[in-house]
């Protein structure tokens, strides 16, 4: 895969000041001294720790190869992929074929738990057409290296992916079936708000 992920600096400050009080507990000499380091360093990691969760933004990744989105957070990670009904014919009843891949999904999460599937009907305010499709994710959390994690979660996200398409291509035959863009996922993502360009 075609993923990287920056090093996480706060990590070598962490250590930095594990040192640093490390020496400073070998030259304490009373309890009480002891003890109060040993709580203002406990302060100052929570803070560390606080400030990390609320303030990093979320590292987004994408494997065109595969068609995956992949989300790196400070607690969690998060893998998707969408596979889009390209032309929906009028008439088609996509309630009742959606149950089909319902029921082929359901199978699939009993062998494979953890995954989570969602039926997206995207209708924008524009002239663009509506989007109709499914998608697929897997969440978990976050290890020393996000990136290991999140591929993990992609190895088990593609085989959902397969899956979903050959249940959607049998359940919708004479429509075709596509895997979504970046752009189309992160639409999505965002509960189908388009974020406008800054002139």
């Amino acid at each position: 895969m075609s993923w990287h992920e920056s090093p996480n600096l706060h990590w070598f400050l962490v250590a930095a000041l594990a040192a640093a009080w490390g020496i400073s507990f070998s030259t304490q000499q009373s309890l009480e001294q002891l003890v109060l380091s040993i709580v203002g360093m406990a302060t100052l990691l929570l803070f560390l720790a606080v400030y990390k969760s609320s303030s990093e933004i979320p590292k987004v990744l994408w494997d065109a190869n595969r068609g995956i989105l992949g989300v790196i957070r400070s607690r969690g990670v998060e893998a998707n992929a969408l596979r889009l009904i390209r032309s929906v014919p009028l008439g088609i009843d996509l309630s009742h074929s959606a149950n089909k891949v319902l029921s082929a999904m359901s199978i699939r999460y009993q062998d494979e738990p953890g995954g989570f599937l969602e039926f997206i009907v995207h209708r924008p305010l524009g002239s663009s057409g509506t989007k109709v499709g499914f998608i697929v994710s897997r969440k978990g959390i976050r290890l020393p290296s996000g990136l290991r994690r999140l591929a993990i979660l992609s190895d088990k996200l593609l085989e959902d992916a397969f899956v979903l398409e050959a249940a959607m291509r049998a359940a919708y035959p004479h429509t075709p079936i596509d895997s979504a863009e970046v752009e189309e996922i992160e639409i999505i993502r965002r509960g189908g708000v388009e974020l406008l360009a800054k002139a």
